[in-house]
């Protein structure tokens, strides 16, 4: 099989779908497709058929997938009649199409290349010449052809004729599309003074051709819509003095175009115009081309878009805007891409803008099982979310927001972008946080103060019978019958004053000594009774911060907290290890906040820490340990009362013991807080602290 120029046949090259689109355009535009068969296409079918002898001869159309046969001679079906029309899959003709070139097929059968072609297996073709047929540009829209179902040589005649005959369809072809073409030209142009006007009607702007008098040649309907001048029918915008000299110049030819942004006051509003002008003649210099555009709803909409830009910068919440898909692979951990952070996020975390949009926003660890999982649930769900979550400024600080999450989406309902709105929660959540220590510091001291009052009347009461006890056995001879009995029974009663006491202390009335002290001898003196108790199994040892000024108090009393918080040190080490005296002072600038909810009024305090290395207090115990009689030791070994007693001096004192954990040994630490004196003050009555328990009138 050779092509008729001699060049090998072979598998024509794929056609791009944009070329098959074309070839049917033309196909439909010349009225070849789906119509009858015409007497001029019919007769160069007949003249192929017999000026060679072929059996049939086509001229086929070829489609995107069948092929249709404009003229057909010779080919009908079984039931004889023609066959206007067959699959793509049977067409031999598309090769002629695809590579528009002529095709010879001498045999088929024993060509490898359509040997398997079903136009031979299914109709048992097995010669074949075919030849383009054109379009005026050149693209082949099917193909004049001649075959038959024996083998042949195809002669040199026999391609004339065919060739011929192609060229002649092909010139039919054109000037039908010719025809066609300029009909449409006729109906395009028809009445084009009206097509003008539709074309210049659908401009957006004011347009205009004006003479040299400024009178109007051609307009649109913008033009007509501008505010009419009180002085003529022109638009009134003509007459303003800057745009009569802007046409002047570009008359003149002094400049080759006019423009100028005018606001005008039409009807009591201002309204912005944009106006270009440039001339129409070049020579003459005389008609201009001049197109109004009322930019009023874009200045009103930028001026909204300013005053919003104004409103959210100034805003004291956070902006975010980001872009609305979050990243895959390894990206996956984080968020999406910011475009957009107002002035107060800047502000307030210390990032220049440069180094927060186009960055990706941090979202919270994956890790986190509270409110961060929900906000990246919200995330992966499209669906809008509040949370509260910790994030941190440039500088490192940390700091808690409440952010409200919303995506953005389009009509198909794609989210294109989050809106992230965040507040400042920090103060709040402290305040919050400081309202529940308050709160719950109310709690244990309405029943300190329930405790309190109790101690205070059995005190009363139990020191008014030792008192009688105390008196009676006083009065009884040293010596003789009894006398062992009286004298542990004297003793007995000496503890239980000692007791009577520590309850007084606890409900703050009883009576203060009020003298100089030096706290920091005292704390060098009990850690030293301490020390030589304890022998080397305990490293007891004393820091003092700088200079430690003197104030008034009862010697005793501290000393008595003193031993007090010791003895309880003590007793947390069981075998060895390390007790600390660590004594400041410290200048207090703001009130300083209590255990039981209360204040110290600002002042210089000296502050005692006794730490231990030994278990600590277990957080679920710290609020009851200042209780009168809570013990956790075995019965018999404690009475509860040192911490209760500790606390009740010092509040009377005007000062504070707060529980806590030592950083350096890791045990427990107990800090003990006395104001400053230098003059005295009565001590004759009980002094009640901002923080203590509340006395009954």
């Amino acid at each position: 099989m050779t092509s008729g120029d001699g060049v090998p046949g072979g598998t024509p090259p794929s056609e791009t779908e944009a070329a098959t689109r074309h070839r049917i355009a033309l196909q439909h535009l010349a009225g070849l497709v789906d119509t009858d068969p015409e007497d001029g296409y019919d007769r160069l079918t007949r003249l192929a058929r017999h000026a060679t002898g072929a059996p049939i001869a086509l001229f086929s159309l070829v489609g995107e997938e069948r092929q249709f046969f404009k003229s057909a001679q010779g080919l009908e079906d079984a039931e004889g009649r023609p066959i206007r029309e067959t699959p793509i899959r049977d067409s031999l003709c598309i090769t002629v199409v695809e590579t528009g070139r002529p095709l010879a097929l001498e045999d088929a059968a024993a060509d490898p290349v359509f040997c398997d072609h079903p136009a031979v297996t299914d109709f048992r073709l097995r010669c074949y010449l075919g030849y383009p047929v054109h379009a005026p540009d050149g693209t082949p829209l099917g193909s004049l052809c001649i075959m038959g179902q024996e083998a042949r040589i195809w002669s040199n005649a026999d391609h004339e004729v065919v060739r011929d005959l192609a060229a002649l369809a092909s010139r039919e072809v054109a000037l039908r599309i010719e025809a066609e073409e300029a009909e449409a030209r006729a109906d395009l142009f028809e009445g084009g003074e009206r097509f003008l006007r539709r074309v210049l009607d659908g401009i957006p702007s004011a347009l205009a051709l004006l003479d040299p008098d400024d009178r109007v040649l051609v307009s649109n309907v913008r033009w007509a819509e501008l505010p009419r001048s009180p002085r003529g029918d022109h638009p009134q915008i003509l007459d303003d003095a800057e745009v009569v000299a802007g046409f002047q110049s570009v008359r003149s030819g002094a400049k080759e175009e006019f423009t100028s942004d005018l606001r005008l006051t039409i009807d009591g509003r201002d309204r912005w115009f944009h106006l270009r002008a440039s001339a129409f003649d070049a020579e003459a210099g005389s008609h201009l081309i001049v197109r109004f555009e009322d930019l009023t709803r874009l200045r009103e909409a930028e001026s909204l878009l300013r005053l919003l830009g104004e409103a959210v910068d100034h805003s004291n919440d956070f902006l975010l805007i980001t872009e609305g898909e979050l990243p895959g692979g390894e990206e996956e951990s984080r968020g999406p891409v910011i475009v957009f952070a107002n002035a107060s996020f800047l502000e307030r975390t210390g990032y220049e803008v440069t180094e927060v949009v186009g960055r990706r926003l941090r979202l919270p660890d994956p890790s986190d099982n509270g409110e961060g999982r929900r906000i990246r649930e919200a995330f992966a769900a499209r669906k809008a979310v509040r949370a509260q979550v910790e994030t941190r400024k440039k500088s490192g600080e940390r700091f808690w927001v409440e952010v409200d999450m919303v995506p953005l989406k389009d009509l198909s309902g794609a989210v294109t972008h989050w809106v992230s709105v965040q507040r400042d929660i920090t103060r709040r959540r402290e305040r919050d946080a400081r309202l529940a220590r308050q709160a719950e510091a109310l709690r244990v001291q309405d029943r300190l103060e329930v405790v309190g009052h109790l101690s205070a009347g059995i005190a009363h009461e139990f020191n008014n019978l030792l008192t009688v006890i105390l008196g009676n056995l006083s009065l009884v001879p040293p010596s003789g019958e009894g006398a062992v009995e009286i004298r542990e029974s004297t003793v007995a009663a000496r503890k239980a004053e000692v007791l009577v006491r520590q309850l007084l202390a606890f409900s703050r009335r009883q009576v203060f000594l009020d003298e100089p002290v030096r706290i920091d001898a005292l704390v060098e003196g009990t850690a030293a009774v301490l020390a030589g108790a304890r022998g080397g199994s305990v490293d007891v040892r004393v820091e003092v911060g700088g200079e430690i000024p003197a104030t008034r108090a009862d010697p005793v009393q501290v000393e008595q907290v003193l031993l007090n918080l010791a003895l309880n040190a003590g007793a947390a080490i069981p075998v060895s290890g390390t007790m600390l005296f660590r004594t400041r002072a410290v200048d207090h600038t703001s009130p300083i906040d209590t255990m039981d909810g209360g204040e110290l009024p600002p002042g210089r305090y000296i502050e005692v820490e006794v730490s231990d290395s030994g278990p600590g207090v277990p957080p679920d115990l710290r609020e009851r340990i200042f209780e009168p009689f809570f013990t956790t030791k075995p019965l018999g070994e404690g009475r509860g009362l040192g911490l209760s007693t500790a606390l009740g001096i010092l509040r009377q004192m005007g000062g504070s013991l707060e529980a806590g954990t030592s950083e350096e040994l890791g045990g427990a630490a107990f800090t003990l807080r006395i104001p400053v004196r230098e003059s005295p003050e009565p001590t004759d009555r009980p002094a009640v602290s901002p923080g203590g328990p509340r006395e009954a009138p």
